[in-house]
């Protein structure tokens, strides 16, 4: 009977543990069900897209390099399949783990990883160099379908970007940005009113 079961979709792929709450529910004869909390996991069972990597070159010109690379979800960290291993990446045909003093970190809830070159050791250009990967697998464990992934730009860094701005009440504006800040002062937003409103 369709009345006795409710179907929830959700907007985005969701995976790990989850709780969800039903109260102020009745049956056709009016009886109320008790506040109930059921708990429940989530299998993420898609495999990685190389679509969702992208990689930034911050302090270029300051002697340690530092590139970020985001998968767009979790990501293993331990394992043969780990984001760690620095043999994984490779730069204008050189393997990371080839360079003297190189470093990996995962970062973001292991989203990301921050990679540190010397750029004595090693200088990326972002206007010629790209990176490959080789296969990674999610936290879930789901593995890049391809031996790795195609050519990747490395974009620089110049300003943050805005990646929404969304008025959510009569006083209140949520500001999205490309990247994440450090330090910042409430003086460093400004908001314009057009002169007509």
């Amino acid at each position: 009977d369709d009345s006795e079961v409710v179907t929830l979709t959700f907007d985005e792929d969701l995976s790990g543990s989850y709780s969800i709450v039903v109260q102020k529910v009745e049956d056709l004869a009016g009886n109320a069900i008790s506040k109930t909390t059921v708990s429940f996991e989530m299998k993420d069972t898609t495999d990685p897209d190389e679509g969702d990597i992208s990689a930034k070159l911050y302090d270029a010109g300051k002697g340690i390099q530092l590139l970020k690379v985001s998968f767009g979800e979790a990501v293993a960290v331990t394992g043969a399949f780990s984001v760690l291993d620095l043999d994984k990446y490779e730069i204008d045909g050189t393997n990371l783990s080839d360079v003297d003093d190189v470093t990996i970190k995962a970062v973001d809830s292991n989203k990301a990883v921050e990679i540190r070159i010397p750029e004595e050791e090693f200088e990326i250009n972002v206007a010629t160099d790209k990176l490959v990967i080789a296969r990674y697998a999610d936290a879930a464990g789901n593995k890049l379908p391809a031996f790795a992934t195609g050519k990747i730009d490395i974009d620089g860094f110049d300003v943050v970007e805005f990646k929404s701005v969304e008025l959510t009440a009569g006083d209140t504006v949520v500001v999205t940005l490309k990247d994440k800040l450090t330090t910042f002062k409430a003086d460093d937003f400004i908001l314009y009113a057009d002169t007509s409103d």
